[in-house]
């Protein structure tokens, strides 16, 4: 017996078997850290949409809690951490370098990592114990999420903070995924999936040797 940290490789499987649209809802556990936004045990909804991209995803997210909210809930309009949003209303799309650029004034693909560290510092925000560019982005973009009161969605995500979307035809440096803003918290995560194996290897190899280095949220190479 284990404790399955996510049900993606089983769904991955019967993806590749032919069922086109499929979904599991059910427990996961994380042996990580414990804050107010992350339990060690805790119930996620995963799915696989064949044929479908990250807009088609984004689409579904926003009808699903949408109506969720009005059949458990009889309203659309909610207040968490001090902020009001509305299901209903229109969502916003946040451009992830250009927020932090306006934000903070970073320019996280051109500016150093240590320009990053003395950032957060000035903000006293944390500094990871090994700093690289992905977690520092990160825990930038973590300063600013907090006064998001959404909806939104958080989109051209950096390559090298997902191993496993495909890259923005547009601009490679990009990729085709999502995160769900709702209150100051990251509430859900989708993207196109990665389906060129060069590609994926290479990824893997980044994030591989970003866990030789000590960060050990990083992907290991399969």
């Amino acid at each position: 017996f284990f404790l399955r940290i996510s049900s993606e490789l089983y769904q991955k499987r019967l993806i590749g078997g032919g069922f086109e649209k499929i979904f599991v809802l059910g427990p996961n556990f994380r042996n990580e850290g414990m804050d107010d936004e992350h339990l060690q045990e805790y119930y996620q909804l995963e799915w696989y949409w064949a044929y479908a991209s990250y807009r088609d995803n984004m689409a579904l997210v926003k009808e699903m809690l949408e109506r969720i909210s009005r059949e458990v809930y009889r309203k659309t309009k909610f207040e968490k951490n001090g902020l009001s949003f509305d299901l209903s209303s229109e969502w916003q799309e946040l451009d992830y370098a250009s927020l932090l650029q306006k934000e903070l004034g970073v320019d996280i693909f051109e500016d150093s990592e240590q320009r990053m560290i003395q950032l957060l510092r000035d903000k006293k925000a944390y500094v990871p114990q090994s700093p690289n560019r992905s977690r520092l982005v990160d825990n930038l973009w973590k300063i600013i999420r907090r006064e998001i009161a959404g909806p939104a969605f958080l989109v051209n995500i950096p390559k090298f903070m997902s191993p496993l979307a495909k890259s923005q035809k547009s601009d490679p440096r990009v990729t085709e995924r999502f995160q769900v803003i709702l209150a100051g918290s990251e509430l859900g995560n989708g993207y196109s999936e990665l389906n060129d194996p060069l590609d994926q290897l290479d990824r893997f190899r980044e994030q591989q040797k970003a866990r030789d280095m000590g960060d050990s949220e990083a992907q290991m190479l399969d």
